[in-house]
Parts: C-alpha cells; structure tokens; sequence
C-alpha cells in the first residue's frame, strides 16, 4: 500500500508547510557544516598520525620521483663508455641531438634500423679532424630513450672502449640470437 492510498486524506495546512521547508532549510546546512567539520577533524588526525611516523631522512628531496632518486647524480656521462682520446677535441651541438633517431627499446623497433639511421645522421655531420668512434660514442645515448636509456646507464663501468662495442652489446640486448633464429625459422618456413 503506497503513501497516497493509506485511506485517510491528510489536509494540508499551507503555513505549517512553509513553516516546515524553513526549518528544513536552515538546519540542513548546519547538519552538512557539521558532517564536513567532523570529517575534516578525522583526516587532520590520520594525517599527523602519518606525519608522525614519517621518516623524512631516508628519503632525501622530497620533491624526487623515484626515478630520479635512483638515477646516477647529475654530470656524469654514462660510466660504460670510456670516450677514445682523440687529437681534437669536440664538442656535440646541438643541431645534430636533434637530427638523432630515437630508440626506445620496444619490441616492434628495429635495432638495425636505428643504427643505421644513426650511423647516417653521425657521417653526415662528422667534423674534420673527429674519428667515427669518438662521434657515435658522445652522440650515441642521445639517441636512446626510456628502456633503451635505463639499459646503457645498467652497462658495468668502463665496459665500452669503442663504437664496436657499443653496436654488439646493443644488438645483442634489442636484437638477441634468439630473435634472429626465429626469423630465420619463419623465412625457412615459408619456402
């Protein structure tokens, strides 16, 4: 049995209705007032709870990622690769960073594609006097990112002496023996 069909009819007295809304009214933003004081008193007591047992020592700059906290201190070139001394000097400009293809070290790149992209991009704007080595070695984490990135800064210290090196630890991290062999696998498959 619904409200309106209870049997009796109620009459409506309009100024006690009125009335009724009023109060309704203004007690109802007292009560939500109340509500978000009481909440607001709850969360500052969970939160200096917290504070409490925050321990600001073991986690430095508060304003690190923890990406950031565990990469190595900045100014320091990658400790794997130990630079050729070459005759000249030489400085990277900026012009060929930008000119550099970018690996990120996904399944669906090709290794062999970047370098030869990158092997184009470092003959094309190769100064007089600067061996190959020494260019594609400054130039050469540049042109990583993300995956690829975390894994030259990964490489055991001094473990790079030249551009070879680099190519086969490259190569052999993005581009195993065991991809290869698949490939193979597949082409002879379809003869």
């Amino acid at each position: 049995m619904t409200m309106s069909n209870l049997g009796e009819q109620f009459e409506v007295i309009p100024e006690i209705e009125a009335l009724a809304r009023k109060l309704h009214a203004q007690t109802l933003p007292e009560k939500k007032n109340k509500q978000r004081q009481q909440r607001f008193e709850r969360d500052l007591e969970i939160t200096s709870e917290a504070e409490s047992n925050f321990e600001p020592d073991l986690m430095g700059d508060e304003n690190q990622t923890i990406r950031q906290l565990n990469a190595a201190p900045d100014g320091q070139q990658p400790m794997c690769i130990t630079f050729p001394n070459g005759e000249t000097s030489y400085v990277l400009k900026t012009g060929l960073i930008h000119l550099l293809p970018t690996f990120h070290g996904l399944p669906t790149e090709n290794p062999h594609k970047h370098l030869k992209e990158f092997h184009m991009v470092c003959l094309s704007t190769k100064p007089q006097g600067v061996s190959d080595d020494q260019i594609k070695l400054r130039a050469f984490s540049f042109s990583l990112a993300d995956i690829a990135k975390d894994w030259l800064f990964d490489l055991p210290p001094n473990s790079v002496t030249t551009w070879t090196d680099m190519a086969k630890l490259f190569l052999d991290r993005f581009f195993p023996v065991t991809k290869a062999s698949e490939i193979r696998r597949i082409i002879m498959s379809i003869q």
